[in-house]
């Protein structure tokens, strides 16, 4: 069932803050529901500094280099290695520049025609919408092979994005209207998501991880469709204008910017809440769009002007246009401050848009500790438990004691224990067993927290065929006839003492006159000591 298109609803004016930010361009904090995990969209926060809401620019943006290719298409960047990744159709080949010299450095083979490309900075991988092959083409970048092709029901395919928090892939089909999502680590369906029920083509697909949102924007009519990750359904959808192509997300301020490219106006949505907050004017935006998180701005492309417009997030005012800038796809860099636009004759275009202003500070994971002072900037943890002090947070360190064994492997993850012993095999180190033999005596009260855990008494090698019984005291018969063994000054006294054991044991009703007799025999001929 689908949810009707609403009515804007506009909660601010044009020109000043939305209710989402303060003066400052301090986002707002997310509530409980939306708590959110360790997000590989918002590592290039933490690493890249503090973010820079608002403030102004060196110089106007421009162009600083051009980038020639043999035809265009969909790209991404990575902030971590200043790699820029370019899906060029003629000849179908994923093109990886660097950022740095803006070089091409290598190339991956793609299969035909391609309309979408999206990044997992932490698994290394990029994923390529594969349009009539209807496959997702899957890289490794840190090799820049092909690892997997990944077939998507309902063929062909427009674009792909990823949620690097979940895993999921999300395909868009247009021919059958809907969206099916995949597990990005192998490839399985998982769902089918319907998207339209009145006609559109479905262009491009947009995450926001810190939501688990994904936004669906479709043409002709103009339709964003906002789905809910963890239901795998749509839960609204707004009407705008006739010509939605690319969505930009604002991972720190939760604000999503969907552009009209018959109008230019841009719809300017809270992602928290799901809610229209604003709509700028006719000539804001274009056709494609990407926003820096870092600065706050959103960059647009106008595939009919090829001029690229940028807007400031914390105001909704244009601050700058680069004439020539470029009309097709858009990427950013945040570390950088570059923005790399598709343009005609085929290449990318290189702008930057450095903006210098007093660092704000932030709080990414939303626990009241600022990120530069946040053992764990990406994971909530106002407590900042840190149990081996080694400067990563409990909620984030992937060992916890500092034993060098992984939590997820380690029987002691918060005790350290690099050796792992564990007595009674029970998947608890002894280092934090409160029970060390698994006798259901606590070792504070054990008076053998080590006690033997063989089935039946066996006497240096000889076996009794008595069960090895477990008094309350946490010791069994075993513990005891080890103890003679140990306290004997000679094998007399060692028999002797077996005796007196098995004896007492009779006398209880723990054992039979032919147990006993078993035991003393195995006793006088064990070579003890």
């Amino acid at each position: 069932m689908f949810t009707r298109h609403r009515k804007p609803q506009l909660q601010s004016t044009l020109g000043v803050p939305d209710d989402g930010q303060s003066a400052t361009g301090r986002r707002h904090r997310l509530p409980a529901r939306l708590a959110k995990p360790r997000l590989v969209s918002t590592v290039i926060l933490s690493l890249f500094a503090l973010v820079l809401l608002p403030g102004s620019a060196i110089a106007a943006p421009s162009i600083v280099a051009q980038i020639t290719l043999s035809s265009g298409g969909p790209i991404v960047v990575n902030p971590l290695t200043n790699r820029v990744y370019v899906a060029v159709n003629f000849p179908p080949t994923l093109a990886v520049i660097d950022g740095a010299t803006n070089t091409q450095v290598a190339s991956v083979l793609l299969l035909g025609f391609h309309t979408g490309v999206d990044i997992d900075v932490a698994a290394n991988r990029v994923y390529v919408a594969q349009q009539f092959a209807g496959k997702v083409r899957v890289i490794d970048i840190s090799t820049n092979s092909v690892i997997a092709d990944y077939l998507v029901p309902f063929g062909p395919i427009n674009d792909v994005a990823i949620n690097p928090a979940t895993q999921r892939l999300y395909v868009n089909t247009p021919n059958s209207q809907t969206v099916q999502v995949l597990d990005a680590g192998t490839g399985a369906h998982l769902s089918t998501i319907p998207v339209s029920a009145a006609g559109g083509t479905a262009c491009c697909v947009a995450v926001n991880p810190n939501t688990n949102r994904v936004y669906i924007s479709s043409s002709n009519p103009g339709v964003l469709y906002v789905i809910d990750g963890s239901t795998n359904s749509v839960v609204t959808s707004f009407s705008i204008g006739v010509a939605v192509a690319e969505v930009a997300v604002n991972t720190a301020t939760n604000r999503v910017y969907v552009p009209d490219g018959s109008t230019g106006e841009v719809y300017v949505l809270d992602g928290l809440t799901d809610s229209l907050i604003s709509v700028l004017p006719p000539g804001t935006g274009g056709h494609w769009s990407a926003a820096n998180p870092l600065t706050n701005r959103v960059y647009f492309a106008n595939v009919h002007t090829e001029e690229v417009t940028v807007l400031d997030g914390a105001t909704n005012a244009l601050v700058g246009s680069v004439v020539g800038g470029g009309g097709g796809r858009v990427a950013v860099n945040p570390a950088t401050s570059r923005i790399y636009v598709e343009r005609y004759p085929p290449g990318v275009n290189v702008i930057e848009d450095i903006v210098t202003n007093p660092p704000v500070d932030i709080d990414i994971d939303d626990d009241g500790i600022a990120d530069d002072e946040d053992n764990c900037p990406l994971t909530s943890n106002a407590d900042q438990a840190d149990i081996d002090n080694d400067g990563v947070g409990d909620a984030c360190d992937d060992d916890l004691d500092g034993d060098g064994v992984a939590n997820g492997a380690d029987n002691c993850p918060t005790v350290p224990n690099s050796g792992q012993a564990d007595y009674d095999g029970d998947g608890s180190g002894d280092a934090c067993d409160p029970d060390d033999d698994g006798d259901d005596v606590d070792d504070e009260s054990d008076g053998c927290p080590l006690s033997s855990l063989a089935a039946n008494v066996v006497i240096d090698g000889c076996a009794t065929g008595v069960a090895n019984h477990i008094f309350a005291s946490g010791c069994g018969f075993s513990d005891l006839i080890a103890t003679c063994a140990a306290n004997a000054g000679n094998h007399g006294q060692f028999v002797s003492c077996v005796s007196a054991l098995a004896n007492q044991w009779k006398l209880e009703g723990l054992i039979t006159g032919n147990q006993k007799g078993n035991i003393v025999s195995c006793a006088a001929q064990a070579d003890i000591p």
